[in-house]
């Protein structure tokens, strides 16, 4: 059997053994459906945005290690916005799910423009474990010095280009050409050919 928890309630001395209708409280029967779908053997039912979080729950309340990499799956490779990579970090070291996952999480909210203080106000954000509210901080700092570090450079050329525009607004030659070419021309003027 695809889960040791299904092992145990319909194989063991469990009232479920013998029962022609197992309760499952708290459940919703649309889940519970969804992943009877996705365990069926030959059946390759799709996870997708409804069903994802749900199944997830389930095969790892159910112990399900095929489906709840499947989900592990779905959630690497599904493009996300800031709230939703903060909420899959949560919930992917509430459920032990890989450090490749969160660490894509964290790469993709880190890489988008978020305001700190809207950061902060998040309730995502103060269930998060503190090495990966640190390590989310560290590398929110690491994206903004290379940013700073790209516009700096940024500046520098455009610096440039206005000198050169500069240079160029005063004719062919510009003052610091001009005032090269009088230099040696007057160096020109007093030396003598024999020298």
């Amino acid at each position: 059997m695809c889960s040791p928890v299904f092992d145990r309630m319909l194989s063991s001395d469990f009232k479920e053994k013998t029962a022609t209708e197992i309760p499952l409280p708290g459940k919703k029967a649309d889940e519970i459906e969804e992943l009877l779908r996705s365990i069926y053997p030959y059946v390759e039912h799709r996870i997708c945005e409804e069903n994802s979080f749900s199944l997830l729950e389930l095969s790892c309340e159910y112990q399900l290690d095929r489906l709840k990499a499947r989900c592990e799956k779905y959630f690497m490779y599904k493009s996300m916005t800031n709230d939703e990579a903060l909420e899959f970090v949560v919930m992917a070291q509430r459920h032990q799910l890989s450090n490749e996952l969160i660490q894509r999480c964290m790469q993709r909210f880190v890489s988008q423009e978020t305001n700190w203080e809207t950061l902060k106000k998040n309730e995502l954000f103060s269930q998060l474990e503190p090495r990966y509210s640190q390590q989310l901080v560290e590398e929110r700092v690491k994206y903004l010095e290379k940013r700073l570090t790209s516009c700096k450079s940024t500046i520098e050329v455009l610096k440039m280009k206005k000198s050169d525009k500069d240079d160029d607004d005063h004719g062919p030659c510009s003052y610091r050409r001009h005032f090269m070419m009088r230099k040696r021309f007057r160096e020109l003027e007093h030396s003598s050919p024999f020298d």
